[in-house]
């Protein structure tokens, strides 16, 4: 929701977490997203989280957090390509707060347009840490299957993966944005799963080269061989 507080007349925006979307058994990711948005507080590239309120009737909790005014992401490529510029720009700004998130210990696993948001002078936000996971320091491998399959990582899929799933679909992402196109095509998901494990990245021949071979680094099948 969008609201306004009272005393301090601030434009916020109000996540109400439904009882039936976070039974007993999903209650952690409520937490974890709690947890992984106050570690990152005051980011300028992650969505800031101002308080949280105890529920009432159907909600298990409101969020309160900061009101981003622009379009998602996925709403801006949705239209045309971006120019490499702002695209640029925009990745740019993912790798920030992707940054701060991993110096946590806290990988996204769903990084994707509509998780990005802009505001009105073009500065990208990362929203949605409901499905992070939070590392411990001995632990070198998240172990679940979690995210959205079009954006997941080759490794993400087997459930063996760590911070380099982020960089993967950060890769995709811009390749989105420059092209208007997702690099890996297919009629099902599994299609698009075998053909990033094969690499067959359909990149324009329009691309300059140094972004060529940026994505083919960024979007290697093989995280060992993509940017650490």
């Amino acid at each position: 929701f969008r609201a306004k507080e009272e005393l301090t007349n601030r434009i916020v925006a109000i996540k109400a977490l439904s009882q039936s979307v976070y039974p007993p058994g999903r209650t952690h990711y409520l937490l974890t997203e709690l947890s992984a948005m106050a570690m990152s507080w005051g980011h300028p590239n992650i969505v800031s989280i101002h308080t949280v309120e105890p529920g009432s009737d159907e909600y298990i909790a409101y969020i309160v957090m900061e009101y981003v005014d622009g379009p998602s992401l996925r709403q801006l490529i949705g239209v045309k390509p971006l120019s490499p510029h702002w695209a640029i720009n925009i990745a740019l700004d993912i790798c920030r707060g992707l940054i701060t998130a991993h110096e946590h210990n806290i990988i996204h696993r769903d990084i994707k347009p509509q998780n990005i948001l802009l505001t009105s002078g073009h500065t990208a936000k990362i929203s949605d840490f409901g499905v992070a996971r939070i590392l411990e320091e001995t632990s070198e491998y998240a172990g679940t299957i979690t995210g959205t399959r079009k954006y997941m990582a080759p490794e993400q899929y087997e459930g063996n993966y760590d911070y380099r799933a982020d960089v993967y679909a950060t890769g995709l992402i811009l390749h989105e944005m420059l092209t208007g196109k997702f690099p890996f095509r297919g009629e099902s998901h599994d299609e698009i799963q075998m053909k990033k494990r094969s690499a067959e990245i359909e990149l324009i021949d329009e691309l300059p080269n140094d972004l060529r071979e940026l994505l083919q680094k960024a979007l290697h099948r093989d995280m060992k061989s993509r940017y650490q």
